[in-house]
């Protein structure tokens, strides 16, 4: 009986897996990370099928996983010819990105911005008459119930028209286009790069392997400037800019240690040089370790900083002192937690 069973239940599991679709099969092989099999099985669907969407896009997204940036381009490109959207050209451009074409980055950024544009537009107008209608009703009626009534209509179609406005964004698959920014930022060495970079990884911490690869070959070609320990009117501005900008681009990946190291040597250079500097100046430059720290708990390291600030210039440092309050209670927690 038992034998009769088993052999009952190995059958309809043969069964359920004949009766799975070649779109299923592949999934389940994506989803354990069998890309390559995946892969090979949907090109071989796609032949017979190749206006299979779902099958296409599925074969993308392993495509993505595999860094194969010229075939998941590839494959974009042929969707587009018969389901054009504006996700794919989102894609598009980070896979260009990816593939180092900044070129071709920026006509498609600068292209889903002016039809992002067009469609606020549009709906915006569209919003706009309606509410126009609503304030004339309201206007006209002498029953402050009613006008009420109208001025919640009023709050419930803005409410709608945002809603709409951030499904219209969402619908790009904004972290795409994150990654192609920060990429195209990173290559021309804009200041904002780090930050886009950043809020990148935040969106989707997935995608931090090729911006972390990207960043550190960019650090390495960033020519460390010499010195200048002969003149002392020479207040080195080149070298603190250089530790600067290695902080920001390792702490927008997440490298706390080494983005410490470069603001502690940036701030070298400042204290040993701008001993005439403006209150301002040393509040600012101590202010963006001492957030940072914060902002990464090291309380501890944070004092320390605050400390040889008071003791290194004796100015006034808003900033520094509102943000130390927060420092001390919560190393005040952090020690107890600690004791507990």
């Amino acid at each position: 009986m038992r034998n009769f069973i088993a052999i009952i239940f190995l059958f309809s599991l043969i069964f359920i897996s004949c009766g799975k679709s070649e779109y299923d099969k592949a999934k389940e092989l994506y989803e354990i990370g069998d890309y390559k099999s995946a892969s090979e099985l949907l090109i071989k669907h796609l032949q017979e099928n190749p206006k299979d969407v779902s099958s296409r896009e599925l074969l993308i997204r392993c495509y993505d996983k595999n860094e194969s940036w010229d075939s998941a381009i590839e494959q974009i490109n042929i969707l587009n010819t018969f389901n054009p959207s504006a996700k794919y050209e989102a894609q598009l451009a980070k896979f260009s990105a990816l593939n180092e074409d900044y070129i071709k980055v920026k006509s498609i950024m600068e292209k889903l911005e002016k039809e992002l544009s067009v469609l606020f537009e549009k709906k915006e107008k569209e919003f706009e008459e309606r509410a126009l209608k609503i304030k004339s009703f309201a206007e006209q009626e002498k029953d402050s119930l009613k006008v009420k009534e109208y001025g919640n209509q009023l709050d419930s179609l803005y409410s709608q028209y945002e809603k709409i406005k951030q499904n219209m964004i969402d619908s790009l698959n904004i972290k795409d286009v994150l990654i192609a920014e920060a990429l195209y930022y990173l290559n021309l060495g804009k200041s904002s790069a780090p930050n886009k970079i950043k809020g990148c990884i935040e969106s989707d911490s997935s995608n931090i392997r090729y911006l972390e690869k990207k960043v550190i070959e960019k650090i390495n070609l960033i020519e460390k400037p010499k010195p200048n320990y002969g003149n002392v009117y020479s207040f080195n501005y080149d070298i603190r800019d250089y530790y600067s900008k290695i902080a920001e681009l390792y702490a927008s990946i997440g490298y706390v240690k080494e983005a410490i190291e470069n603001y502690m040597d940036e701030l070298y250079w400042f204290d040993n040089q701008e001993r005439r500097a403006s209150e301002l100046s040393i509040d600012l430059h101590y202010y963006t370790l001492l957030k940072y720290l914060n902002e990464n708990n090291r309380f501890e390291d944070a004092l320390e900083l605050y400390n040889r600030l008071k003791s290194t210039y004796k100015v006034k440092t808003q900033l520094c002192d509102s943000n130390i309050e927060y420092t001390k209670l919560m190393l005040e927690k952090q020690t107890s937690k600690e004791h507990e």
